[in-house]
């Protein structure tokens, strides 16, 4: 395998060995982001992925050393990539599906997610495998050189594999995109390598690969459909996040999952009953609604509302200065803090009417975090006008 030189093409063997370089570390990244939802994130999670793709490499490395001498070639290398795409489309539409069903088996938590990792990207990985030494039988020439060059241009493939579905893909892309974009990277790298011969039978499999790919991808996987009308979605950096209405229902998904949910028509209520139990102290009564529930906040009271206005431009903008980026965080009247909707400020009667809406919410007690302190002027003005209003 000749070096590669200032202006010279990559060659097919140095094409086919970055691209599964490409693929192997791509996978390898949305494995993570497949398994979330039922496995976490875990150190077990990752380490069961980074070994499955580890050992289906190594099986691939040996099982296609030891064929190369006799069955390398073009055509072959050609029918690896397109299967391990195949494969891929049937991650994508079968991913959920596979991750909900091994979920259900009786293993210890530490390995619970293996059975799942196994068969979704064992496959796929041990294909790719082949690709390194099938290469190196092609390419001929000086062993050590040849074998360096393969190594080289492979791990190239995997550093881009790597950064570009971390930077790129997932905040971009929803987990079935990520897998299309893959899978075609694969037909791509079989169509690069079979190209003399894509007229005949070898481009109508790359053809029907690539279909197959996108079929399974616009079909969206086979599992639980998130149904309602879809409010917001993005894609974070740990998971994909879409709120859904559903009639009077609004609820927040990751990854597909349910993760929380309130009423619009009566936000107090409690969609999910588990919810009743958030807090330590409810785990530990009969009835949840007897246990006295506490709320946080900051205050601040004055006299009237200029005085008002200008502790809030004092005083604020909290915790961040002048020179901050969040310019829609800025504070400067204390209409502007009571919009927050986190804090008490107002006049002593402005005060009394939003303690009367939090007693209405359903808490009995108050906490409170005086944002004049150490001023007493507003300490005293509770205590005297306030504090009156509910004795």
């Amino acid at each position: 395998m000749d070096l590669p030189l200032p202006g010279r093409r990559p060659s097919r063997a140095e094409t086919a060995v970055f691209v599964s370089g490409v693929t192997s570390m791509g996978l390898e990244i949305l494995a993570g982001r497949i398994l979330a939802p039922a496995f976490g994130n875990s150190i077990y999670t990752w380490g069961g992925v980074i070994g499955v793709f580890l050992a289906a490499l190594s099986l691939g490395y040996h099982r296609g050393g030891r064929r190369a001498a006799r069955n390398a070639s073009y055509g072959r290398l050609a029918c690896l990539f397109l299967a391990t795409a195949l494969y891929v489309a049937g991650v994508i539409l079968l991913g959920d599906a596979v991750v909900g069903a091994t979920e259900l088996l009786p293993l210890p938590g530490e390995f619970a997610s293996l059975p799942a990792i196994t068969l979704l990207f064992g496959p796929p990985t041990y294909l790719l495998g082949y690709v390194s030494p099938y290469t190196a039988e092609l390419a001929g020439g000086d062993v050590g050189a040849t074998a360096g060059h393969v190594y080289a241009v492979g791990t190239v493939g995997s550093i881009v594999g790597a950064f570009g579905t971390t930077y790129l893909l997932v905040p971009t892309l929803s987990v079935a995109e990520i897998g299309l974009v893959l899978g075609l990277s694969a037909v791509g790298a079989a169509a690069a390598v079979a190209a003399p011969d894509l007229r005949g039978t070898a481009g109508l499999r790359v053809v029907v690969v690539a279909l197959a790919l996108v079929a399974a991808t616009v079909t969206g996987g086979v599992g639980p459909a998130v149904g309602g009308e879809t409010v917001y979605a993005t894609q974070t950096a740990y998971q994909e996040l879409r709120v859904v209405d559903r009639g009077d229902v609004r609820t927040l998904y990751l990854d597909g999952q349910r993760h929380s949910a309130m009423d619009l028509d009566d936000p107090t209520r409690h969609v999910f009953e588990y919810t009743r139990y958030f807090h330590a102290p409810l785990l530990f009564a009969d009835d949840p609604d007897e246990v006295d529930r506490s709320w946080l906040a900051h205050i601040l009271v004055s006299e009237d509302e200029d005085r008002l206005d200008a502790a809030v431009d004092r005083i604020f903008p909290l915790p961040w200065g002048e020179e901050s980026d969040m310019e829609d965080q800025q504070l400067s009247t204390a209409e502007d803090a009571r919009e927050r909707g986190s804090m008490l400020i107002g006049t002593p009667s402005q005060v009394a009417e939003q303690i009367e809406g939090i007693h209405d919410l359903g808490f009995d007690k108050l906490q409170l975090m005086f944002l004049d302190f150490p001023e007493t002027r507003g300490m005293e003005l509770f205590a005297d006008e306030v504090m009156d209003e509910f004795n």
